[in-house]
């Protein structure tokens, strides 16, 4: 089993960023290689239940995803099934009434498929640079996006599109700039009009 660990701290409150995250429909906006989050259902925890479609390595991986633990406004486990086997865990803390701090933790098996053309030490080093990347995207999620009562609406309108990874060719991008790019540029327009 590989693992990592990443926290970053965001200027908002821990209601609203443990709210957003719980809501599972949005992690295919913060999470670059998460196709798609699809049949969502409520568990009697409070959490949720779900099938998911992940890209690793150029693999495109389908399985399920269910949260073990569920604890409002302080962590959120889950364990995936299928493509990917693991755990993610999200955790919450309040570092002030506008400050959280999120932790993602990620436990998984490598697929054998993902790692067989290039080598497992590379996939591991994507996944684990991909998570500063989901926690980069939900920070300005919340400080850009958010903050800016037409970005806000901006950032509403790429969370029902679904697909931000198709509003811009990548290309000539590396995956990080071209995410970030493309949410930037959504928002600086909207700004700017």
């Amino acid at each position: 089993m590989l693992q990592f660990e990443k926290s970053i701290v965001i200027f908002a409150p821990v209601e609203e960023v443990f709210d957003y995250v719980a809501d599972r429909s949005h992690l295919a906006t913060i999470w670059p290689s998460l196709i798609a989050i699809k049949d969502v259902k409520r568990l009697p925890s409070g959490g949720s239940a779900f099938t998911y479609v992940y890209q690793m390595a150029g693999w495109r991986l389908q399985g399920t995803g269910s949260d073990s633990e569920y604890v409002a406004k302080e962590r959120i486990i889950t364990k995936l099934t299928g493509g990917v086997e693991g755990t993610i865990t999200f955790r919450f803390d309040s570092v002030s009434p506008k400050q959280t701090k999120v932790n993602l933790a990620v436990v998984y098996a490598m697929p054998k498929e993902a790692a067989q053309p290039v080598g497992e030490p590379f996939v591991a080093q994507m996944n684990e640079h991909e998570a500063d990347l989901v926690l980069r995207n939900l920070k300005t999620h919340f400080e850009v996006a958010v903050a800016h009562p037409i970005a806000r609406s901006c950032a509403r309108a790429l969370d029902a599109y679904g697909d931000t990874n198709s509003l811009m060719p990548t290309a000539h991008f590396p995956e990080e700039w071209a995410v970030a790019y493309r949410h930037d540029m959504v928002i600086a327009f909207a700004i700017g009009r």
